[in-house]
């Protein structure tokens, strides 16, 4: 393939790789996660650059004293770059699976200890050439090594990619379940480069491809961020609209709705500010989706507006029962050191065949102030103090 034509498709990839990197980093308020996929943008960004300036040195560009430097030193630079991103889609994947935060931490260091690994693998070869080298007439070598440097890569990505597989097995969220497996085909990019190293580098197939995966991967994730409620990072309401028109047609087991109130949220924002209000519903719903993370088949959760909640679960009654008895004791313990009570009230509806959405969240809302009314009236009847 004609250099000028290999270094204006990489040019090109370089492009939409800095727009994808500038529109995720413009963001005001960022997740852990969006963040990840932010830096990923960024290393595959300064990865298609090298490689595009290499391109320039050394096919197109005449030779001269510093061509045979530049040459190492931007290789280099790619294969660093390289390892750098898919090991960022690594912890970005990790983020999206909500890991446990012990694990994650783990997870973390063992990929900066990997980019080490690999970083001082790249420097070492400046001297050694073990991995890729320049002859006397600066023509390209990739050795041995260089084959398994992309395998231990796609390795650690498999990993990620086959976790990412399992856990949609287990969501209700069709959505979600989507988000999931567009994601994990990431590491195929890996193995295309593997296959293709084997030809050479007579066609920029891998830049091509690592583009468009991560393009559709950052359309995925924004339509992740516009379903999901800005506050308390869980889904919206709209989305709740449209994940309850799918459930109800496609469900293989009972069908239960929560609908969850935070009690006396309005003395809340009246006595310590809206901001403290926000905290407060922040804390809600960690509480909710810590409780909702010990079921195989993951709950759907939804803002539904202000101070409440909904949960949908799908399972047997006694699943139902465990999970409402697990969001009260993990809301007790996620709000023990707040400076004010913050408890909620919960209604449970469950789906009986032929009810409309409207009329499951209607029955939801009313067993909900059933609860609320026999709550009042208990600590009515409590002697005063």
């Amino acid at each position: 393939m004609d250099a000028i034509l290999y270094a204006e498709v990489y040019l090109i990839c370089v492009i939409i790789m800095s727009l994808l990197y500038l529109w995720s980093s413009r963001k005001q308020e960022k997740s852990v996660a969006e963040l990840s996929l932010s830096r990923v943008f960024m290393f595959f960004m300064i990865n298609f650059f090298s490689n595009f300036l290499f391109t320039l040195v050394n096919r197109i560009l005449p030779s001269g004293p510093v061509t045979e430097p530049l040459s190492y030193a931007l290789k280099s630079v790619y294969m660093v770059t390289l390892a750098a991103g898919v090991l960022s889609w690594c912890l970005y994947a990790e983020l999206s699976l909500h890991t446990a935060v012990g694990y994650l931490h783990l997870i973390r260091l063992v990929l900066l200890g990997l980019l080490g690994v690999f970083s001082v693998l790249i420097v070492i070869n400046l001297f050694a050439h073990f991995i890729f080298a320049f002859d006397e007439n600066l023509t390209y070598r990739r050795y041995a090594f260089f084959h398994i440097y992309l395998l231990l890569l796609f390795l650690v990505a498999a990993t990620c990619s086959t976790r990412l597989i399992l856990r949609q097995r287990h969501e209700l969220d069709p959505a979600r379940k989507a988000h999931f497996r567009l994601n994990a085909l990431f590491p195929l990019c890996i193995v295309l480069a593997l296959c293709l190293t084997l030809l050479g580098e007579l066609i920029p197939v891998i830049c091509v491809c690592l583009t468009v995966a991560l393009l559709c991967i950052f359309v995925s994730n924004l339509k992740h961020q516009i379903s999901t409620d800005s506050l308390t990072r869980v889904n919206n309401r709209q989305n709740l609209n449209q994940f309850m028109t799918y459930k109800l047609r496609n469900h293989d087991a009972q069908l239960w709705m929560l609908m969850i109130d935070v009690d006396h949220f309005k003395q809340i924002n009246d006595t310590y500010g809206h901001l403290e209000g926000d905290r407060a519903l922040q804390t809600v719903s960690g509480a909710l989706k810590q409780a909702c993370r010990t079921f195989p088949l993951r709950p759907f959760i939804a803002r539904y507006g202000g101070d409440e909640f909904v949960i949908v679960v799908e399972g047997t009654e006694e699943d139902c029962r465990s999970l409402t008895e697990i969001v009260r004791q993990q809301l007790d313990e996620s709000c023990a050191a707040l400076p004010y009570p913050l408890k909620a009230s919960i209604g449970v509806s469950k789906y009986i065949s032929g009810m409309s959405y409207e009329q499951l969240l209607e029955d939801a809302d009313a067993k909900l102030y059933e609860m609320k009314a026999a709550r009042d009236r208990a600590e009515a009847c409590q002697p005063a103090t």
